[in-house]
């Protein structure tokens, strides 16, 4: 149960993420970012993930990778991720009897670089011709009842286009209404010798804090849960102030080693009560450092964070360690 919620969850967030991904490629504010990576276990990770989905159709997934593909390349692990999740998605979403492919292939080399290519098939319901050149549209699906059923947002298509552009490389589509469809990405890399491992910590593995008093700023029940939950296992004892003006409050009465702001909250929001902090406190309380935990995620936001005097900014939904490495980074402790 707990790994279904974990997925669903995962789904909406893509879904979410799908919107936003769209809305930075159009702005021109979308970055590629390369680094050695295991083209086996990308495209094991998503037939893993998408197995399930598959199973649960009664549709055989099948899984070729050409055994001349280097074993590290220098590739953008994400965003192949993010092609390979929508495409794999798509075949099975659209398909109710037979299987679903995933064939990798070397498709030539030349001066430290190798053409591989990803090429994902189905047995589905297949595109008619007339189709086949609007269904990369932002928003499109291809028949009005595409939507009523089998559901999703008419971007999958249109974001493993426009990411395809933006890693140089190509995207076709072959396809039979009622015999199936395939897509085949197609991209250069650069190869690389296998990189030393980077080990990172695990949340399980995290050493207690000693001693650690932390405020707590954040209107949301849901989310002052799960912090103090968190908190608490890292032996931390917490303070908790659902608006900028209670944790200021709290702060004329109480010593604190670290404060988590929430940016968004009622009464006063969290740059105000940031700046107050900086400049109407005695320097012992002026200097603590703020950590700003928010949903905001655009850059201008975090940029205003950062002037409002915080020290970082660490957006929701935040994963524990990297959370734990702030804080152990900002208080010494």
């Amino acid at each position: 149960m707990l790994d279904l919620i974990d997925t669903s969850s995962k789904s909406l967030l893509g879904v979410i993420n799908d919107v936003l991904d769209l809305s930075k490629i159009e702005a021109g504010k979308f970055a590629i970012v390369r680094g050695a990576t295991e083209i086996r276990q990308v495209v094991k990770a998503v037939a893993d993930l998408l197995g399930f989905r598959a199973t649960e159709k009664h549709l055989s997934l099948i899984v070729e990778i050409d055994e001349k593909i280097p074993k590290f390349l220098y590739a953008d692990s994400l965003r192949l991720n993010q092609i390979l999740m929508n495409l794999v998605g798509n075949a099975i979403k659209f398909t109710d009897k037979g299987l679903v492919k995933i064939l990798v292939k070397l498709d030539g080399s030349a001066d430290g670089k190798v053409k591989v290519s990803f090429r994902v098939e189905d047995s589905g319901i297949g595109i008619p011709k007339n189709k086949l050149k609007s269904i990369f549209d932002s928003y499109n699906q291809v028949q009005t009842g595409t939507t009523k059923n089998y559901g999703g947002t008419g971007l999958g298509l249109t974001i493993v286009k426009k990411l395809s552009d933006l890693k140089g490389g190509t995207l076709s589509v072959e396809s039979e209404p009622g015999i199936g469809s395939s897509f085949t990405f197609t991209n250069w890399y650069s190869t690389l010798e296998e990189p030393q491992a980077v080990i990172e910590p695990e949340i399980g593995k995290l050493q207690p804090f000693d001693n650690l008093r932390v405020l707590l700023a954040e209107d949301n029940a849901i989310n002052q849960f799960i912090a103090v939950k968190l908190l608490q296992e890292w032996n931390a004892t917490t303070e908790v102030a659902e608006n900028g003006q209670k944790a200021l409050e709290l702060l004329k009465t109480n010593d604190f080693d670290i404060i988590l702001m929430d940016t968004q909250m009622p009464l006063m929001d969290g740059y105000e009560a940031a700046r107050k902090i900086r400049s109407e406190f005695p320097d012992d309380k002026r200097n603590i450092p703020i950590i700003s935990v928010t949903a905001a995620v655009l850059k201008n936001e975090q940029r205003e964070a950062m002037d409002a005097g915080m020290n970082a900014v660490i957006p929701k939904p935040y994963d524990p360690v990297q959370l734990y490495q702030k804080i152990k980074k900002l208080t010494g402790k």
